[in-house]
């Protein structure tokens, strides 16, 4: 009685035990989807489980472990705008730059171009300059030249003056004219000399021996008392327009050839101013 008893009791308990591990499966599949644990058994996560424990790895000799890549930062959203401020930046400079060297080259072509304006109007005013004292001076010339026309024009009325008054000498002497028309005569003729005087006239020197190169012979007339080619006469006087001869002296000359010749006037005061330099180089030797 008892075994079968027993017996009987089996199946139920099989049948008991199924349901409870299909309750338990039922419950493990709840757990799992509300997010609990499962509380079986589970899989062993290798890289803890070392982790955890000594356990070393034994690499082989041959095999060099690979070189760990250092960690990169980690972009904040605030890189990305600073990288364009940046570039633009960087654009920006090189824009300058280019503006910079454009800059220098124009202001190399701008010195260069006022340099030569420099030396242009150093020129023109050069040009400018020998102009006007090439006007001057032809204007100086212009206005000698048409002073000396008009001075040798009046150089025949100072000759009729000259007659005029060795005429009234003459006369006065005679007692044809009174002394007081002489003395008009020469204060007329005074102050025609002195007004070309002023203006640049002067009369050649007549003494000494002929020159041809400032006087002119009308007569020769042979003498034995007197040096040859000394001026005897003078038949109209020549003179000088600010340093050129105007008009030549018209002259008798004596011919004597027996007898040398004197010297000139120009060669008189040449000798005259050595002789005095000599004399001034012996009192300078003295002193010494």
């Amino acid at each position: 009685m008892s075994d079968t008893g027993e017996r009987s009791d089996g199946p139920d308990e099989e049948a008991t035990g199924a349901d409870e591990g299909k309750q338990a499966s039922d419950e493990s599949t709840d757990g799992a989807e509300a997010g609990e644990t499962p509380s079986g058994p589970q899989l062993l996560d290798l890289d803890e489980a070392l982790g955890d424990s000594d356990v070393e790895l034994i690499l082989d000799e041959d095999e060099e472990p690979a070189p760990t890549p250092p960690p990169e930062p980690a972009a904040s959203p605030q890189s990305r705008p600073n990288m364009d401020a940046l570039r633009v930046i960087g654009a920006q400079l090189q824009a300058a730059e280019r503006e910079r060297d454009e800059a220098r080259s124009e202001l190399e072509k701008a010195k260069a171009e006022l340099e030569e304006a420099k030396q242009s109007v150093v020129r023109s005013a050069a040009d400018l300059d020998n102009f006007r004292k090439r006007v001057r001076r032809e204007r100086g010339e212009d206005k000698k030249q048409a002073a000396a026309s008009v001075v040798k024009d009046l150089l025949p009325v100072t000759d009729n003056f000259e007659r005029a008054r060795a005429q009234a000498e003459e006369a006065a002497a005679a007692g044809e004219v009174p002394e007081s028309f002489v003395e008009g005569v020469k204060l007329i003729e005074g102050q025609l000399d002195e007004v070309l005087r002023r203006a640049g006239l002067e009369p050649v020197d007549h003494e000494g021996s002929f020159d041809p190169e400032i006087h002119d012979a009308m007569l020769s007339e042979p003498r034995d008392d007197v040096p040859d080619k000394s001026i005897l006469q003078v038949f109209e006087r020549g003179y000088r327009f600010n340093g050129k001869l105007l008009r030549p002296a018209k002259v008798r000359v004596a011919s004597n050839p027996d007898m040398p010749a004197a010297p000139r006037a120009d060669e008189s005061a040449a000798g005259g101013d050595e002789v005095a330099s000599g004399a001034a180089d012996a009192g300078s030797g003295d002193d010494a």
